[in-house]
């Protein structure tokens, strides 16, 4: 990441750890000096949260790039416990594909924006920011568990799950396969999230216990202080989508 002049302080830090390790750094084309980018190095500089959202195609689905830079960042500028994975969808038939979080998911029929129109018309609507969207089955569940692929993967202390009940529904979450507590979730048009912290959280897990009719989920995002990049990836995503 090559920063203009009103923040040396970040180009040097930077660049020296990225020529130490012969990485080619991210450009800032810029030319007109009030680069959107801007803000980002300042928050970077005065140690805030950050988070970076990276959506592209099949080439970051196994957190290719992703995970250099996640780590790179965090490793720079993440203020300690920092960390963590950031987004994984609630399930995905590619999450195998993927090195930094282990996904195991069941009971989900899981949509992404490219296959929209194979989507039911119910669901067209409510796809995520992530393009991905999974309509519940009943007993539907998933578990998230970060790996060791990268450093800093495991220095997670924030968990937050995301989903949508225009039912009343009741759900569990579980932290660490040992801590679990269910939440009664009134029905509301708007999307929720579940928010969990601990010193350390290994794995998160969340089961619908009862009303999945119309329960739909999104995913989960694991993540400390610092820095947080979100893997947004869908496979031959162009853009238009």
């Amino acid at each position: 990441m090559a920063c203009a002049a009103p923040v040396p302080e970040v180009r040097e830090r930077i660049e020296a750890e990225y020529e130490a390790q012969s990485v080619v750094p991210v450009e800032d084309f810029d030319t007109t000096g009030r680069s959107p980018l801007h803000a980002l190095y300042a928050k970077l500089l005065d140690g805030r949260d950050v988070r970076i959202a990276v959506l592209g195609d099949s080439f970051i689905e196994g957190d290719i790039l992703t995970a250099d830079l996640r780590e790179r960042l965090q490793t720079a500028f993440g203020r300690r416990p920092g960390g963590g994975a950031g987004f994984a969808p609630m399930a995905s038939p590619l999450t195998a594909f993927r090195r930094t979080i282990k996904t195991q998911s069941k009971g989900w029929t899981a949509y992404n924006i490219m296959q929209r129109k194979k989507t039911p018309e119910s669901l067209r609507q409510k796809f995520y920011v992530s393009g991905w969207v999974c309509q519940a089955g009943p007993g539907a569940s998933t578990r998230w568990e970060p790996t060791a692929y990268r450093r800093k993967l495991d220095d997670c202390t924030y968990g937050r799950i995301f989903f949508l009940s225009p039912d009343s529904s009741r759900v569990e979450v579980t932290v660490n396969d040992t801590l679990r507590q269910e939440f009664a979730v009134a029905g509301d048009p708007s999307v929720r999230q579940i928010a969990v912290t601990a010193p350390r959280i290994g794995s998160l897990g969340f089961r619908v216990v009862r009303g999945h009719e119309r329960f739909v989920g999104y995913g989960a995002v694991m993540e400390g202080e610092g820095v947080s990049v979100d893997n947004y990836s869908i496979r031959s995503n162009n853009g238009q989508a």
